[in-house]
C-alpha cells in the first residue's frame, strides 16, 4: 500500500513540475524582439531601400496626419534600423487598440535569385510604449532618431 501512495506522490510532483514548466514556457513565448518579428521581411539593414515616417496629431478624436518624411540616405536608415533592432517586445493580445504617434513604412528589396528581386513593405505603428500590439519592454530611446528627423524638417 505504501508503494502505491509513494507512486501517487511522485506522479503528482511530476505533474506539478510539468505544469509549472509549461506556464514558464508560455510566459517566455510572449517575449520577443523587433528583429524576430520582422526578420522574414527585413533580413538585414542592407536590404532596406527607404523608410517613410509619418507623424500624427493625436489631440483630436481621430488622428490627423501632421507630416511625412521619406528617408533614403543609407546612414539615417542604418541609425533608424539600429534603434528598432534594440527594441524588446512583449506580445499583448489583450491590448486595447489605440492610435500611436508614428507610422513607419519600411521598403526592403531582397535578391532571391540572379535578376530576381523580392520587394516587401513592412508597416507598423509605434509610440513610446507600444509597437502595433506589442508592449515595448526595453528601456531604449527608439524614438530619438525619428523625433530628431521631424525636428530637422521643421
Amino acid at each position: 500500500m505504501n508503494l502505491f501512495i509513494e507512486k501517487k506522490k511522485i506522479l503528482a510532483f511530476v505533474m506539478i513540475v510539468i505544469f509549472v514548466g509549461a506556464v514558464l514556457v508560455f510566459k517566455q513565448l510572449q517575449y520577443t524582439t523587433f528583429q524576430k518579428v520582422y526578420s522574414n521581411d527585413i533580413p538585414g539593414i542592407d536590404s532596406v531601400e527607404k523608410i517613410v515616417l509619418t507623424a500624427y496629431d493625436l489631440s483630436g478624436e481621430l488622428p490627423e496626419r501632421e507630416e511625412s518624411i521619406t528617408v533614403e540616405e543609407e546612414g539615417t536608415i542604418t541609425k533608424l534600423m539600429g534603434d528598432f533592432e534594440k527594441i524588446e517586445l512583449k506580445k499583448r493580445p489583450d491590448m486595447e487598440p489605440y492610435y500611436k504617434e508614428f507610422s513607419v513604412e519600411i521598403l526592403a528589396a531582397n535578391e532571391i535569385e540572379e535578376n530576381h528581386i523580392l520587394t516587401k513593405k513592412v508597416l507598423f505603428d509605434l509610440d513610446e510604449k507600444c509597437l502595433n500590439n506589442y508592449e515595448i519592454v526595453s528601456s531604449t530611446d527608439h524614438l530619438q532618431t525619428i523625433e530628431s528627423l521631424f525636428e530637422q524638417a521643421d
